[in-house]
């Protein structure tokens, strides 16, 4: 009897899954479908645009939601309602633009970026390239196309009844980037070949960089270290970025060791050959004293807490591969309070002399390494 019930148990069980399986995979991998206003072209062929990609087809990105009650989550693959290439060249023809040979499309990256301070949401980032009949590559773009972020979110206006769904919201974001980058993709087949900067000489993907800041205080030395996997923009004049960064400093009777996290950093190209940087970040860290060289020594000051701008000027040119230097300074606040030295009164402390002081300043020398 016992033997039966296991039987019919498993029988049971076996029903049940099979009786769910189709369900399954609809839980795993969900599909969103942005539609754009140039589905309404009556086009069904391009042959001036080639997508290249290896996904392909109509595929843009894969996101992360969450189902049932917003507690498990899925995949769902973003995707337009027809194929890019078709899409891209639509898009095109309503804005009258021709292609003398053709318009490759490489790569294609919808992504959410979360890294720049106040600047986070979707991002898209595109290579593509103006070929010849010939197959030589006359003109190229790296694009990067940031979600704009409305000072008022309208979704907010809603009532619980009246909010649009997370596909809604999602799907409309999707068109306006897409929409938005085949509209410069347009603006900049439309421009004269000669005002095109040189064409890459690396295959666009992202790009590992390093470059360590050594600062010069008056009392000793730090250290700034940065590490990033970030699509190029050497075709870009202005960008911005976020990149934390390890911070060491080393005076006469103590260390820091301290985490930059909210670092925001802006690039602008100076000329041809060097590109300027300026870097605002907050640092949060602990300090180690030597005891025996300080009047006292209070709990708070095992901590570090401050705040630094730093221009630099760098010699990098566009598209360039390997090291890379510069010099610049940074001015820095520190929040902790400064302490007392015991070799000298506190009367007759020079600023060198008290350590973390509330201000100070320090030369910059900065090395990096870039690989495209």
């Amino acid at each position: 009897m016992k033997r039966f019930s296991a039987i019919f148990l498993v029988l049971i069980s076996v029903c049940s899954a099979q009786k769910w399986q189709p369900k399954i995979p609809n839980l795993i991998l969900d599909t969103l479908v942005v539609p754009l206003v140039t589905d309404s072209l009556d086009i069904s062929d391009f042959p001036e645009v080639l997508d290249t990609r290896k996904e392909g087809g109509n595929y843009l990105t894969t996101r992360q939601k969450l189902k049932m009650g917003k507690y498990i989550p899925v995949d769902e693959r973003v995707v337009l309602t027809d194929s890019l290439s078709l899409v891209l060249g639509k898009s095109l023809a309503a804005d009258s633009v021709r292609v003398e040979g053709r318009l490759v499309i490489d790569h294609l990256s919808l992504w959410y970026d979360s890294s720049i301070p106040r600047r986070d949401g979707w991002v898209l980032n595109g290579y593509t390239r103006e070929e010849t009949t010939g197959g030589e590559t006359v003109r190229d773009w790296q694009w990067e196309v940031r979600e704009e972020k409305e000072k008022k979110d309208r979704f907010k206006l809603f009532s619980k009844k009246e909010k649009p769904s997370d596909e809604e919201i999602h799907r409309e974001k999707f068109n306006k980037l897409i929409s938005r980058w085949m509209a410069l993709q347009a603006q900049g087949l439309k421009e004269m070949s000669e005002d095109a900067i040189t064409v890459s000489t690396h295959p666009y993907r992202r790009q590992f960089l390093i470059w360590a800041d050594m600062i010069i205080y008056p009392d000793g030395f730090g250290v700034e270290a940065r590490l990033s996997l970030d699509y190029p923009m050497d075709q870009y004049d202005n960008y911005e970025r976020g990149i934390a960064a390890f911070y060491f400093r080393q005076g006469p009777f103590y260390q820091t060791v301290a985490i930059e996290k909210m670092t925001k950093l802006w690039y602008r190209r100076f000329n041809e050959k060097t590109l300027f940087r300026t870097t605002v970040t907050g640092r949060f860290g602990f300090n180690g004293y030597d005891q025996t060289q300080f009047e006292y020594l209070d709990v708070i000051n095992i901590f570090n807490l401050g705040a630094t701008v730093s221009p630099v000027l760098e010699y990098r040119p566009p598209y360039h591969k390997g090291f890379f230097f510069g010099a610049g300074f940074q001015a820095g606040i520190n929040f902790i309070p400064a302490l007392v030295s015991l070799n000298k009164p506190s009367s007759k402390l020079n600023r060198s002399d008290v350590p973390l002081d509330t201000f100070e300043l320090g030369l910059i020398l900065t090395v990096g390494y870039r690989r495209p």
